[in-house]
């Protein structure tokens, strides 16, 4: 019955976890929105000006009045209720089987539409899509190289540095 923290794998943060969990668990989810050029590409998320979503990635029609459109990150915490719109699975033999089915396309466009309380939580922080080889790569190499600016992502915190960033 708590509310559990649900991560993207595909999606590099510098997330305070904290902070996340510590939202107000008046919501039946509480989603990491982002301001970013490309939210469009993401699928818009709207919120009214006391971050109750009302519109979702051009799912369902707005449910009142859209003061920003942000993306969402990946990052959600979600009370257990909100997965009971999926269809059901079962597990056989260690495979789980049943139709395929996600909380964003099929879960939050039908609570939003059934009127439930969905929030967003604005987030500042570094975000990387790594959902593809290339963008991978290109945030590992930024990682070790020095440049993605996070202040929870030290790898080489502690270690002394060599010329040629040699650690």
């Amino acid at each position: 019955g708590e509310r559990v923290l649900v991560m993207n794998a595909d999606a590099l943060l510098d997330l305070d976890v904290q902070a996340v969990l510590d939202t107000p668990d008046d919501a039946l989810a509480t989603l990491l929105l982002k301001d970013d050029p490309d939210t469009k590409k993401y699928g818009a998320i709207g919120t009214d000006a006391d971050q109750r979503i009302t519109s979702f990635a051009g799912r369902i029609a707005p449910r009142g009045p859209v003061v920003a459109e942000r993306m969402f990150c990946g990052v959600h915490v979600v009370h257990p209720r909100a997965f009971e719109v999926l269809p059901a699975v079962t597990l056989e033999d260690g495979v789980v089987r049943g139709p395929l089915s996600g909380i964003n396309d099929d879960g939050y466009p039908r609570w939003l539409e059934r009127g439930a309380l969905l929030r967003g939580m604005d987030y500042a922080g570094t975000f990387c899509d790594v959902g593809t080889p290339a963008r991978l790569l290109e945030a590992n190499l930024a990682v070790l190289a020095g440049v993605w600016p996070s202040a929870r992502l030290l790898p080489f915190a502690g270690l002394q540095e060599r010329p040629g960033r040699v650690f």
